[in-house]
Formats: structure tokens, C-alpha cells, sequence
């Protein structure tokens, strides 16, 4: 279930919980989840009407940030436990799940895309959010720039 904002002990921004540097730039009261491009929305629509709906799927490794949480249930953090271990799924994509992809969208006005994002959690108001990478964002991941396509 989704995990509550860091502890007092937590990186400065910009860091992960391990100390890494984040490829992500975080805005403040922001915590991006791992370095690099571990997560991605995909748009799906449906014939009945309801118009596209967003999944996010994550590819991070066992013991990413955004897989840990607190092995007893707890839903905040940091919890009266005190440890964090891999929960076995990713937190992000399942509150994105039960919240709506759409609803969670913290960037800025963009039409919707299939492609990697930056997942977040927003420790001010204690919930996870997503955005599109940046340009230098996807470049610093080892994302070639597409050039747009043309008629002609």
C-alpha cells in the first residue's frame, strides 16, 4: 500500500534513500523514486465510450525506492516499526491503480503519450504523483530525442 512521507533521516532532495543523485529533478516537497526512467504510462482506449485510461507499469529492480514499504502494513511513514524492506510490487503503480493514472498527473499540460515518466512522491500533501521526463531528463537516461514526423 502506499507509503507516507520520508523519515527525518532522509537524503536532502535530490538523493535517494540510498544517497544516489537522482536523474529527476525533484520539485520541493518532491521525492522521485530512482534514478533513471523505471516507470512508464501507457494509454489505453476502449470502444465502449469511456475514453483512454492511463497504466503505469514499473521496470525497477527489486529494492527500488518505490517498492519499499513497511513489512508489518503499515500505511505511513515512517512507521512505529522503523524498517523497510521490498514489498514485492511497486507502490506507485498500485495507488496509480486504485487512484486514476490521470488524477495523479503532476506535470505540466501535456498531451497524453505512451512512454517513460518520472514517478514521485509528494511528501507535502502525501501522495504519489507523476509527470513526463524533461528533455535533459531523457537524454541523461540514454533516450535519443525523436525527431518529429513530417508530410512530405
Amino acid at each position: 500500500m502506499p507509503q507516507g512521507s520520508k523519515s527525518a533521516d532522509a537524503p536532502e532532495s535530490g538523493q535517494s534513500k540510498e544517497g544516489k543523485p537522482e536523474t529527476g529533478q525533484a520539485a520541493e516537497g518532491q521525492q522521485t523514486s530512482e534514478p533513471g526512467l523505471t516507470h512508464r504510462v501507457a494509454w489505453i482506449l476502449e470502444g465502449n465510450g469511456d475514453g483512454p485510461y492511463g497504466k503505469i507499469m514499473c521496470i525497477a529492480e527489486v529494492g527500488a525506492n518505490c517498492r519499499l514499504g513497511c513489512p508489518h502494513g503499515c500505511s505511513t511513514w515512517p512507521c512505529r516499526h522503523g524498517d523497510e524492506e521490498d514489498l514485492g510490487m511497486c507502490n506507485a503503480a498500485e495507488w496509480f491503480s486504485q487512484d486514476g493514472v490521470a488524477d495523479c498527473y503532476i506535470g505540466t499540460e501535456h498531451a497524453p503519450m505512451d512512454g517513460p515518466v518520472i514517478v514521485e512522491w509528494v511528501t507535502r500533501e502525501d501522495f504519489w504523483g507523476w509527470r513526463y521526463p524533461t528533455p535533459k531528463e531523457m537524454t541523461a537516461a540514454g533516450y535519443e530525442p525523436k525527431l518529429a514526423m513530417t508530410n512530405g
